[in-house]
């Protein structure tokens, strides 16, 4: 590469790392909140809980998943504070923005260290392929979310999924196929990183 091609990468390197540390800010500040409104509701009292929901401010739960079928808000006819299983909800959703946080880290270190021409280390290998490793684990963790989500939601709003004669359907496990072959990609990178560092040092043996 000319000089011009590297001051180029090099700025391409340094957005993607303000990108990066960005997002692990967001993201601390959501992993933060969601820890403090899981220690609130663990201590809370549930009937404090159901009278909130029951003063007609939850408008929020009523954009569940697909299968879902309440859409008005007026048509429900109660809803019920299930303690368990927001709990269950709350925590899955904490370990899922802490993987998302580690991946934003990792990143963040990869970005920088090639902003500093360290392209084709062992550092950097290891750290792509943590971030595939974790890529899959969040695939994984994706799929139980959305399992849990369905089935808070069945639970606060039963009463009335009952009174309107509806059925959900519940999604098992569902593999999130193009996350999980991302997943791989970024994993085989990673050895071609590692690889590349090999063919690096013997050139440099060589000469």
């Amino acid at each position: 590469m000319n000089e011009k091609d590297v001051k180029r990468f090099r700025t391409i390197v340094k957005i993607l790392s303000v990108i990066s540390l960005l997002a692990i800010i967001g993201i601390s500040i959501s992993l933060t909140v969601s820890v403090v409104l899981l220690a609130t509701l663990i201590f809370l009292k549930e009937s404090t809980v159901t009278q909130l929901l029951e003063s007609n401010q939850f408008n929020m739960f009523i954009e569940p998943s697909s299968s879902f079928k309440i859409k008005n808000i007026n048509e429900v006819s109660d809803i019920v504070y299930d303690k368990p299983s927001v709990l269950l909800f709350i925590s899955t959703t904490i370990i899922y923005l802490a993987i998302i946080l580690f991946i934003a880290y990792f990143t963040y270190r990869l970005f920088k260290n090639m902003g500093e021409n360290e392209i084709f280390t062992l550092e950097n290998s290891q750290r792509i392929k943590i971030i595939g490793y974790l890529f899959i684990a969040l695939t994984v963790l994706y799929s139980l979310k959305e399992s849990v989500s369905e089935f808070l939601y069945y639970r606060m709003f039963k009463d009335t999924l009952d009174q309107l004669d509806i059925t959900m359907e519940f999604t098992i496990f569902q593999v999130n196929m193009p996350l999980l072959v991302s997943s791989l990609i970024i994993i085989l990178i990673g050895y071609a990183f590692k690889h590349g560092l090999f063919l690096k040092n013997e050139y440099d043996q060589t000469i």
